[in-house]
């Protein structure tokens, strides 16, 4: 049926087109062939499609410039943050969102395999109630009874040629190169009331500081470099993990904290030491879903000289800094599959 509101015209010469397009198959023509002689007519088509796009692009790329120069507004930001709190409360009785508070993806990637753990997996540590503490370990020892296993295991005698440990090394050491550095940290968080990481440091080389912690996450190539100088792999790691190149800083001084501090690894770190170089830091582990309920939480102290391994798909990770002291832990992650 031909359309009707005045569309008969654009009708009719489809019909046209259609009529010449079959005329020339009939007359032995391709379809290559026949595109190539209607090139000279389609190219003001194609060319007026381009343009349209083309104008489209710039009027949402004018659009997106305009809307981040009114987001980096800090009055118009602060306002829009505050009306959308509003809105996400007022949606909570229709739609309790609080369970994607936590989450690191919003939607699943079905490409990205990640380390799952399954409720078989809890049975390995519905039993264990303490870390085990390991002297003169070995890889293949901490691969079967701890990694394939996901418990968590502390090992004293892998760190005494870290360079990190020489008695010249101090939280000022570490800090007046991270100054220099200037460069952005991932994760920082502190006691102190900062616009900055710098301005930590800043304080730090004034020694204008009294009970405060810190930690962050090493994210740029420079901090990461930095920070690998300062220690070697653990050598009772085993060679199927592969560490990545993010690490972590924690350290504190004088801070009587009665709250544990939480460290987030990314998802795809399936194994995570964290080293103490001086002082001790109170550490927690707290079983992940699906063993939150058959798993126990695990608590210890970290003294200087041992390195706690363990699982982040398990285990969240968390440190209390040790009261009266000066204390400094680095950490580092990695990923491996085991079979």
């Amino acid at each position: 049926m031909p359309p009707k509101n005045g569309n008969n015209a654009a009708f009719e010469i489809n019909n046209e087109i259609r009529s010449v397009y079959e005329y020339c198959l009939a007359a032995g023509l391709t379809h290559e062939e026949i595109v190539e002689k209607a090139r000279p007519l389609l190219q003001p088509i194609q060319i007026d499609e381009w343009k349209r796009a083309f104008l489209m692009i710039l009027k949402i790329s004018i659009c997106c410039i305009a809307l981040s120069y009114t987001l980096a507004s800090d009055t118009i930001s602060r306002s829009i943050l505050t009306q959308g709190r509003h809105f996400m409360f007022k949606l909570l009785p229709m739609w309790d969102w609080t369970d994607l508070y936590s989450e690191t993806c919003l939607l699943d990637n079905p490409f990205y395999l990640d380390e799952e753990v399954y409720v078989v997996d809890c049975q390995a540590c519905e039993d264990v109630y303490d870390v085990d503490y390991l002297n003169w370990t070995s890889t293949e020892e901490i691969s079967q009874l701890y990694l394939q296993r996901n418990i968590p295991v502390i090992v004293r005698d892998a760190m005494s040629d870290w360079p990190v440990m020489k008695n010249s090394f101090t939280i000022l050491n570490l800090t007046d190169e991270f100054y220099h550095l200037q460069e952005d940290i991932c994760m920082f968080q502190s006691n102190l009331r900062l616009g900055s990481h710098h301005q930590l440091f800043e304080k730090l080389l004034k020694q204008d500081l009294q009970k405060w912690y810190a930690h962050w996450e090493n994210c740029e190539k420079s901090t990461q470099k930095l920070m690998r100088k300062f220690y070697s792999r653990p050598y009772f790691m085993p060679g199927t993990v592969q560490m990545t190149e993010s690490n972590w800083v924690l350290m504190s001084s004088g801070y009587n904290g009665k709250k544990f501090k939480k460290i987030d690894a990314m998802p795809s770190i399936t194994v995570m030491w964290v080293a103490q170089v001086w002082g001790y830091n109170r550490i927690q582990f707290t079983p992940k879903k699906p063993c939150h309920k058959m798993c126990n939480i695990l608590e210890d102290t970290l003294e200087e000289g041992e390195i706690v391994l363990f699982s982040p798909a398990m285990w969240s990770f968390s440190y209390l800094p040790g009261d009266g002291t000066e204390n400094l832990a680095i950490a580092a992650g990695g990923f491996s599959h085991f079979s």
